[in-house]
């Protein structure tokens, strides 16, 4: 459309396709129930993502989206340690966590975090030397 010389864009949004609404089948009618997806089958659960752009015609963005590439490399996550956090050091200063903590083997008796699976290495070893 114009308007004076100023042009406007013509709306690019693709129009979304309605459902028909559901009406069930009448109770003495010959059309038997609806099914679901399993016994209709896969192809009718087949699923299409709607509003997808057509394939460009510009010989430009076509060679934009061919040299189009990700340099990046996959990098290890960081370790975390939830007993060395500085924020959750109140809690662990709770008594009663505190206790609990030490019980299960997480925290010594000075209060000092306690690293599981070395102290599990070491006990293995010891183990070993006296089998």
């Amino acid at each position: 459309r114009r308007l004076g010389r100023l042009a406007l864009p013509r709306c690019s949004t693709p129009q979304r396709k309605t459902r028909a609404p559901f009406s069930p089948a009448p109770r003495h009618g010959s059309r038997p129930a609806r099914s679901s997806g399993l016994e209709r089958g896969v192809a009718a659960m087949a699923w299409v993502t709607p509003g997808l752009r057509p394939e460009t015609k510009n010989q430009s963005h076509k060679a934009r989206e061919a040299g189009f590439g990700i340099a990046s490399r996959a990098a290890p996550m960081p370790e975390y340690n939830a007993m060395y956090d500085v924020h959750l050091r109140q809690l662990w200063m709770n008594p009663a966590i505190k206790k609990s903590l030490q019980s299960a083997g997480f925290v010594d008796e000075t209060g000092r975090a306690v690293d599981v699976d070395a102290h599990r290495r070491k006990l293995y070893v010891i183990e070993q030397e006296l089998a």
